[in-house]
């Protein structure tokens, strides 16, 4: 895969930037991993990793099935356990299994529609596949949605959710729901082939990640088609507004995590498993600006960014008979250390801090809240100020780091009033490219993308 490294595409898109603004971002307290496991055997296990201690064990195993993927909401964690046609449910706090959602046939990807409501995506053979909705506080399937095609990933966003249904290549097709009616009201054409992977960002923009596809002949010894990936883009019109064609086929080994979104850095993070390699795909530009060359022979079966750490982790599979494994990169691509997972890890999702715990506020005070306004100019040479708003006086962290994760400047380390400061950086020892303001206050962090031009 070729293209422009950072500083040339934003010297060609700069026009194309949209004013960065503040986005929460919470901190990683948990790393689920879903370990798929061998379809004849059902041996699927999820494994729980926390990043402060560095120590990863079993939080399932008894599962009798495989597991397609899991998703983390509002303390609970969701598991599509996909040949024994329910959903597991766990308490993301002490793991222990609480519930199971029955009556959800071949259950593949799900997500969240509301506070209380959720889809998933059913796979069938032999018969015609559905959306199954969700009722998250009963924990009751209510109702299937037809969809046609082979339905795989889903994206949410305020009332519409886009299902993708260009399983093992069949089609670009991808359907769009009205979530208050639960019907399809459209059916976009991606024009592409194997649409698997959604990504709904910050502008409301529709991402459609194709796998591409290979045709054998039927004794499957030789192949007589073969098509590469693409990246399709609509607005929120759902008018095609970028296409990049991919010079290979992308995915994951095996029916796992073909791409991971970070909506604090506004990156989609999407696997080609055949080289090895993840591509960076910035949302906000609508580019590719990376490609982490991570090599070894064991394939990648799944993609996680912690976007406020700087940490990616990849699901290595071994095979579907032996345990396979989870390493833990820079952003840089670079590997900092590993773990033991099950058989075939298949999805990572991420259980976040949902209260300040950083610094505790004394008993009876109410917390501080801070914002970070837009920072002005933006893009910016080779100075920006940033405004920063307290409710109350607090200790503050402000700092700014590059893309490889680095802190290049520590603006403000202590006490502040409240009230509203104007943080000046000064960034003349800098090279141009993109970087992430970081402030962390009472245990909570958020996350400002600034770039500074020649």
């Amino acid at each position: 895969m070729h293209h422009l490294p950072v500083t040339r595409l934003l010297a060609l898109l700069l026009l194309l930037l949209p004013t960065a603004r503040g986005l929460d971002a919470q901190t990683v307290t948990g790393v689920f991993v879903g370990n798929q496991g061998n379809f004849s055997d059902g041996n699927a296990s999820v494994t729980f990793y926390d990043p402060a201690t560095a120590q990863a064990a079993t939080a399932l195993a008894d599962f009798g099935t495989i597991l397609q993927s899991l998703l983390v909401h509002d303390g609970r964690v969701y598991l599509a356990s996909n040949t024994g046609g329910r959903i597991d449910v766990l308490d993301a706090v002490t793991l222990a299994r609480i519930a199971q959602i029955p009556d959800v046939p071949g259950p593949r990807y799900l997500a969240v529609v509301d506070e209380d409501k959720a889809y998933v995506t059913n796979q069938l053979f032999g018969a015609t596949s559905t959306v199954t909705v969700l009722d998250l506080a009963t924990n009751t399937a209510t109702g299937t949605i037809a969809v046609g095609g082979t339905p795989e990933e889903i994206a949410v966003r305020g009332g519409t959710a886009y299902v993708a249904l260009g399983g093992f290549g069949a089609s670009g097709q991808v359907a769009v729901i009205d979530v208050a009616t639960d019907t399809v009201i459209e059916t976009l054409e991606a024009g592409c082939d194997g649409a698997r992977s959604l990504v709904v960002d910050e502008q409301a923009e529709l991402h459609v990640f194709c796998t591409g596809k290979t045709v054998y002949n039927d004794d499957f010894t030789q192949i007589i088609e073969q098509t590469n990936g693409a990246i399709v883009t609509f607005d929120a019109d759902h008018e095609e507004i970028g296409r990049i064609a991919l010079t290979t086929q992308h995915g994951s080994a095996g029916p796992g995590q073909n791409v991971f979104y970070a909506a604090a850095a506004e990156e989609a993070y999407v696997v080609i498993d055949d080289e090895r390699q993840i591509l960076r795909f910035d949302t906000a530009v609508n580019a590719l600006v990376d490609t982490l060359r991570l090599g070894g022979a064991d394939g990648i079966g799944a993609v996680a960014y912690d976007a406020v750490a700087a940490r990616l982790y990849v699901g290595r599979v071994t095979g579907f008979t032996t345990a396979g494994y989870v390493t833990i990169h820079d952003r840089a691509g670079t590997e900092l250390s590993r773990f033991d997972a099950g058989i075939a890890p298949a999805h990572i999702a991420f259980r976040y801090e949902r209260t300040a715990t950083a610094t505790t506020p004394v008993a009876g005070t109410r917390p501080v809240r801070a914002t970070l306004h837009p920072a002005y100019p933006n893009p910016f040479t080779p100075r920006t100020t940033l405004p920063l708003e307290l409710t109350r006086p607090g200790t503050v962290r402000l700092t700014v780091v590059n893309l490889l994760g680095q802190t290049v400047a520590t603006l403000v380390d202590g006490a502040l009033p409240a009230g509203t400061h104007r943080i000046r950086w000064d960034a003349a020892d800098q090279p141009a490219g993109v970087y992430l303001a970081r402030l962390e206050v009472d245990g909570r962090v958020r996350v400002q993308r600034l770039v500074r031009v020649p």
